[in-house]
């Protein structure tokens, strides 16, 4: 399946720690760099194959969010992620990560 290069969500700037945990179980932890209600980047030593199914789940200091997400973009230095299902606290979760964004000006694409 090939994915479009069109982004549907504005993405924003946002830096947190993060673990990608993939279909064996292996985890990978990384950084957030952007994100969007879509998706987000990662910051990540190791690729993961384009469409693989995986879960993320992002923390700050006071606030946990999880979702399962597909890889739609992987280099040896960033993954790009599409956010799946996202359990009802991790929506409120994010969206609270978004408006505090929006104070800020959204990344150039």
């Amino acid at each position: 399946m090939e994915y479009s290069r069109e982004r549907l969500y504005t993405r924003f700037s946002f830096f947190a720690l993060a673990e990608v945990l993939d279909a064996t179980g292996a985890v990978m932890r990384t950084r957030v760099t952007n994100v969007s209600y879509g998706g987000c980047r990662l910051l990540a030593q190791g690729q993961f194959p384009v469409g693989a199914a995986v879960t993320v789940r992002i923390q700050t200091p006071t606030d946990h969010f999880e979702a399962t997400a597909k890889v739609v973009h992987s280099t040896a230095n960033d993954v790009g992620l599409l956010f799946g299902n996202i359990p009802t606290p991790s929506l409120f979760v994010l969206r609270k990560w978004i408006r505090a964004a929006m104070q800020e000006k959204p990344e150039a694409v």
